[in-house]
């Protein structure tokens, strides 16, 4: 008998029992906050058998003294159970709005950002690993405010750690890609005014040339009109 099936047997017998053990074993029931802890459990300088016992802590909710109870085949087969965190996040469908604890929060798109919140995301992008929450909440705002007006960036920040890791992804992928269309549209549109205006010296056409390549290369991508 395979570890997985192990695992899974394992799991059926403690919901049985009626036991307090479950584990998250995907990323849509996996909140970021515990996806950080993980991946800073991952970076840490203990020994492995040390990491999966944390890593086993953050995904049970139990103590390491609930872990290491455990018989070796159940510990191998959870330890085996966990490979999933290996994957990369599934892109998922986007909500038109999150409601965590008491807000209604909506994603910026790039075009609606205000100068404070590009300040705050040029910020944190640097790092953008370590400060995953820092720009979801930067990027997620109440419903009816504008960025850091009128309600706590902070309590924002403390109730994004509850989003399934998949959606926080996929809310960073859509900013993201949002950003990239964003920026593309502004340089054709500027490209076309270019083009647009009379050249009269040698640096003006210099430009323009420029601007046709730029276009060419937008339609030859698929992006220009």
């Amino acid at each position: 008998m395979g570890l997985i099936q192990k695992f899974k047997e394992w799991r059926t017998s403690r919901a049985k029992k009626n036991e307090k053990w479950h584990i998250i074993d995907n990323f849509s029931e996996l909140p970021i906050g515990k996806y950080l802890q993980i991946v800073r459990i991952g970076e840490s300088n203990v020994s492995d058998v040390d990491k999966s016992t944390a890593i086993l802590q953050v995904l049970t909710g139990g103590s390491a003294e609930d872990i290491e109870s455990l018989s070796l085949p159940e510990y191998s087969a959870l330890v085996s159970g966990c490979s999933w965190l290996l994957e990369r996040p599934q892109k998922v469908e986007l909500d038109k709005y999150y409601i965590v604890g008491d807000f209604k929060l909506k994603i910026t798109e790039a075009k609606d950002l205000t100068t404070a919140q590009y300040i705050d995301f040029q910020q944190f992008a640097q790092d953008a690993d370590r400060h995953i929450l820092e720009l979801l909440s930067v990027l997620l705002v109440p419903v009816g405010k504008r960025y850091g007006e009128g309600y706590d960036v902070g309590a924002v920040r403390k109730w994004v750690e509850h989003l399934p890791t998949d959606v926080a992804f996929s809310l960073m992928a859509f900013f993201l890609n949002n950003a990239a269309q964003s920026l593309q549209c502004f340089l054709i549109s500027l490209a076309e005014d270019i083009l647009a205006a009379p050249a009269k010296t040698e640096e003006q056409m210099k430009t323009k040339e420029k601007a046709k390549e730029l276009l060419a290369l937008f339609q030859e991508n698929g992006g220009g009109n």
